[in-house]
């Protein structure tokens, strides 16, 4: 037995399932799997409409995570291939730094947005869309700090932290 519930053009349409399970229509995007031990249905894919919102809201990471989860070849094929070129979008819309930190040595640490230190990345940062603070401290205690904003898409922004002279 179906329960449609109406919704507006571009929304998404539920679709209720025998047992309370929840099921998105060609629109929307809950898809479900079997579980192995289970006669019971996981719900894979509330993935695909919290990917739908955290991208639309600017939330890149949580969007990426939650395509990948419904990308899943156990996924119906038509929302399964929607996921994957969202995702495909979102790796492009994700902010990347390259991180500069002359003078900072051995042992100079990085922290941005207030987080824990973590040790100079060699490789590129994938960040959210918005502002952040990179704070550089080298081992014998000298700081640097800066602001930079980030929008969809900047790819491979450098970033220059050079710590002032001992």
């Amino acid at each position: 037995m179906q329960v449609e519930i109406p919704v507006q053009r571009g929304q998404l349409r539920p679709t209720r399932l025998r047992g309370g399970a929840k099921r998105q229509d060609a629109d929307g995007g809950t898809c479900m799997k079997r579980e192995r031990r289970g006669v019971h249905l996981a719900r894979l894919g509330d993935a695909h409409e919290r990917a739908q919102i955290a991208h639309k809201e600017g939330r890149l990471k949580a969007a990426r995570d939650d395509f990948q989860v419904c990308s899943n070849a156990a996924c119906p094929k038509m929302v399964s291939s929607e996921c994957n070129e969202a995702l495909a979008k979102i790796v492009q819309e994700m902010p990347t730094v390259l991180l500069d930190a002359p003078g900072g040595g051995a042992g100079a640490r990085l922290s941005i947005d207030g987080g824990a230190e973590a040790e100079l990345p060699t490789s590129a940062l994938e960040l959210e869309p918005g502002e952040h603070v990179f704070r550089v401290v080298a081992s014998d205690g000298r700081v640097v700090e800066k602001r930079l904003t980030l929008k969809a898409g900047d790819r491979d922004v450098k970033l220059s932290l050079e710590l002032p002279g001992a």
